[in-house]
């Protein structure tokens, strides 16, 4: 009797998940489709802040401000692999009071 009982809860088991799986193709579609469109989304913003890094780089460096510790294009890799890490570095480096500290000595 119990292998029967436990056939019985086996498949009253199986009964609810089968309930859970005829709902599932649909949370399942919407999860992943969100999962997607939020990926793509940062991946775009990844690309428009390294080119916004290079164009910046680029400037600087026809401007004849200096370009610290990478060139251009480096830092515009930088930023796409590691987003806003990378975006706050270069900042740091560039636009920080620690860079205008270092610009004020140079022309003093």
């Amino acid at each position: 009797m119990s292998f029967l009982g436990g056939g019985i809860l086996f498949s009253n088991l199986h009964i609810r998940s089968g309930r859970i799986k005829k709902n599932m193709p649909i949370i399942t579609s919407l999860t992943s489709s969100l999962a997607a469109l939020f990926a793509l989304g940062i991946f775009i913003a990844d690309v428009l802040i390294a080119i916004g890094v290079y164009r910046d780089a680029t400037a600087r460096k026809t401007a004849g401000k200096p370009v610290m510790i990478l060139t251009p294009g480096t830092w515009s890799f930088v930023c796409l692999i590691i987003s806003l890490a990378g975006l706050a570095l270069y900042w740091v480096i560039h636009y920080s009071t620690f860079a205008k500290f270092e610009d004020n000595d140079k022309n003093v």
